[in-house]
């Protein structure tokens, strides 16, 4: 992976302007609604999480391996809310692509963010399919990549080079992983981002303390080094991960996360976990 040096710079400087914006717009916000809410859904082995703000906007991050998204999307939405603002596809890997495809069958969505990289798989097709027979507007988008929704405030820290059209060695290396800012709140959703990819975020110096941390690829020992955990400092780390014979989450990844005093909730142990983020404060809740 080549340094940028343009790249660095816009990126940082993106990061910067985007928590000066947080602190600068929440004030107004947070006096007429106080809470942003994540979930990082139950959907066994693969990633899917929802953010709303208190204004109803809504944000979904992956999709799982299948069609148990759009289940705990109706637990937690409105019965006639269909629309999504946001779908963010992390990566093509099926345990995150599938149940997104499902959503996009049942649900209007205003914008779909991609990495742009492609796939050989069936899914990775029926994807590209439904995205042009539904005429969902796309973006391809890399770091520096900006969006406000009020008062929470969202940057791509990855893909740095986006590999448009290529086909990777590894999917995981091209995870798009978001970064956001809600008042003095912050979480770091991590795809399936590996070490090489942290390293370079450190080399960037683009990481910070957050609040959240989704850890990354549901807790392998590819991710989650002892540098990257020490650079963000999370308060809270959360695994998505079910029935698997990767030896998910890793013990190596826990026992570094127990190093550092890091509270670790897992959704094959607690189900679903929702958490509400304020001004100054959060707390969660699950359903197990």
């Amino acid at each position: 992976m080549r340094d940028n040096g343009v790249a660095r710079f816009v990126t940082t400087l993106a990061v910067l302007a985007l928590i000066v914006i947080g602190f600068q717009s929440f004030s107004a916000e947070e006096a007429k609604h106080p809470t942003l809410r994540y979930w990082l859904f139950d959907v066994g082995q693969g990633d899917a999480m929802l953010l709303e703000t208190p204004d109803r906007q809504q944000i979904l991050i992956d999709g799982g391996p299948d069609a148990t998204i759009t289940r705990e999307l109706s637990r937690v939405l409105p019965l006639n809310d269909r629309e999504l603002d946001l779908v963010i596809l992390t990566h093509n890997h099926s345990d995150h692509i599938s149940g997104v495809i499902e959503v996009l069958r049942r649900y209007t969505v205003k914008e779909l963010w991609i990495t742009g990289v492609v796939h050989t798989t069936d899914g990775y097709r029926n994807f590209l399919e439904l995205i042009r027979e539904k005429g969902i507007p796309t973006k391809t988008v890399k770091a520096g990549q900006t969006v406000i929704f009020g008062a929470l405030n969202g940057i791509v820290l990855w893909p740095i080079e986006p590999k448009i059209g290529q086909l990777p060695e590894n999917q995981n290396w091209e995870s798009i992983v978001t970064y956001w800012q809600y008042g003095t709140q912050s979480l770091l959703l991590t795809g399936d981002m590996e070490k090489e990819q942290e390293m370079v975020l450190l080399q960037k110096g683009v990481l910070r303390p957050v609040t959240v941390l989704k850890v990354g690829h549901q807790g392998s020992r590819t991710s989650s080094t002892e540098a990257f955990l020490e650079a963000v400092k999370p308060k809270l780390a959360l695994i998505s991960v079910g029935k698997n014979s990767y030896g998910h989450p890793h013990q190596d990844v826990l026992s570094r996360l127990t190093k550092y005093n890091i509270p670790i909730l897992r959704t094959d142990e607690r189900g679903t976990i929702q958490i509400d983020l304020t001004v100054d404060n959060f707390s969660y809740r699950s359903t197990k």
